[in-house]
């Protein structure tokens, strides 16, 4: 009975370990961040929902098409993310509707360019993006991934897209050359928020907690035996 008893209190501790190691939640969030008419680009793709999220490490971006996003293709797509860090700075776009100051460019041809616009030196184009960026095409090509790793300089010592906790930026979303922008009139508002819930605890804390609580069974299971 006692050793029956040592198992399950071992077993519940290792559950309390799985339950704070695993993230809570895996992929974007539903409902989306933003969503666009149907069928109100002029010609190319027709943007519906935009999902925007963030972690330690990457901005994110799904977008949702109404058509198919053709990549790898002579007659292909454009897309493009829009992002103001202070709208003092930075340079005006037509039709962004605010001085921009980063943007990405996503290519028919499958390539994936990163542009800061305030300091061309910095700019991080496909062939050295490896490791600081990266595009998911799915969903026969209706879904389009991208993500950028914020505040990484790339090993060519550029690419260095400077956010902060906390820290509010406007963005907007373009597809094709001027088909179809979103939010249609104005920029959206986004906080860089890092959810430590959402985050899986590091090997070293990990490790100390096992060590606590491997403490504490023991001591517990000597408890019990002495009962």
């Amino acid at each position: 009975m006692r050793y029956k008893q040592i198992v399950l209190l071992s077993t519940i501790l290792m559950g309390m370990i799985l339950v704070t190691a695993v993230p809570s939640g895996l992929g974007f969030d539903e409902p989306p961040t933003l969503t666009d008419p149907y069928g109100d680009p002029t010609i190319g793709d027709d943007i519906i929902k935009v999902w925007i999220d963030n972690n330690a490490t990457y901005i994110m971006f799904q977008i949702e098409f109404n058509s198919t996003f053709l990549i790898d293709s002579a007659t292909g797509d454009y897309f493009y993310v829009y992002i103001s860090t202070n709208n003092l700075t930075g340079t005006n776009v037509a039709g962004a509707g605010f001085n921009v100051d980063y943007y990405l460019w996503m290519r028919y041809t499958g390539v994936l360019d990163f542009y800061d616009v305030v300091n061309s030196s910095n700019d991080l184009l496909s062939s050295n993006l490896v490791g600081s960026g990266y595009y998911i095409s799915s969903n026969n090509n209706y879904t389009l991934e991208l993500g950028y790793k914020i505040n990484h300089y790339s090993p060519s010592g550029t690419g260095y897209l400077n956010l902060t906790l906390g820290q509010t930026i406007e963005i907007r979303f373009r597809s094709d050359q001027t088909s179809d922008w979103c939010p249609d009139n104005d920029s959206f508002s986004y906080i860089i928020e890092i959810d430590s819930a959402e985050s899986a605890i590091p090997g070293y804390n990990l490790i100390f907690l096992l060590s606590i609580l491997s403490v504490v069974a023991i001591f517990l299971g000597k408890k019990l035996k002495k009962s």
